[in-house]
């Protein structure tokens, strides 16, 4: 999918898919389970970056926002964005009441009519109450590793 990227020491970096396909990668951070669970309920920090390919009529990275919400006043200080993209920015709920950062962007080949990059990319914080102000740094580290639309 076009994807390289460095992730903050500390985790064992996974592969994430849609079905049997890859589609980027995520890690847990502060998890107690071993291997590479997918599944929303564990009490512990998860990053990560993935891909599909629904933005065939994709203007702007906004129209894949959906349900997500503007950052609240405490995320807006932090550089949100995917490297040498136009991304946009937005916070959601997650299982167990994570507080979710995500950040999508368009990019990789275009369509074949010419238009705009096909490929929606998103990277994606999961953090919970009280880890916020430490997790976010290690985020805005971990974005500044991703290349995307390779």
């Amino acid at each position: 999918m076009g994807i390289r990227v460095v992730f903050p020491v500390g985790a064992r970096v996974c592969k994430s898919r849609s079905g049997d396909a890859p589609r980027g990668f995520y890690a847990w951070y502060g998890a107690t389970v071993s291997g590479c669970p997918e599944r929303g309920d564990i009490d512990a920090t998860y990053m990560g970056v993935s891909s599909h390919w629904n933005a065939l009529d994709y203007t702007s990275p906004n129209q894949e926002e959906g349900d997500c919400q503007p950052l609240s006043p405490g995320l807006r200080g932090f550089r949100l964005a995917i490297a040498g993209h136009a991304s946009v920015a937005c916070q959601r709920i997650g299982p167990r009441g994570a507080l979710e950062v995500w950040i999508y962007a368009l990019a990789g080949k275009p369509s074949e009519q010419g238009g705009p990059p096909r490929t929606v990319y998103y990277a994606f914080l999961g953090t919970h109450a009280g880890r916020e102000q430490q997790d976010m740094p290690r985020f805005e580290q971990f974005l500044t590793g991703i290349e995307i639309g390779r």
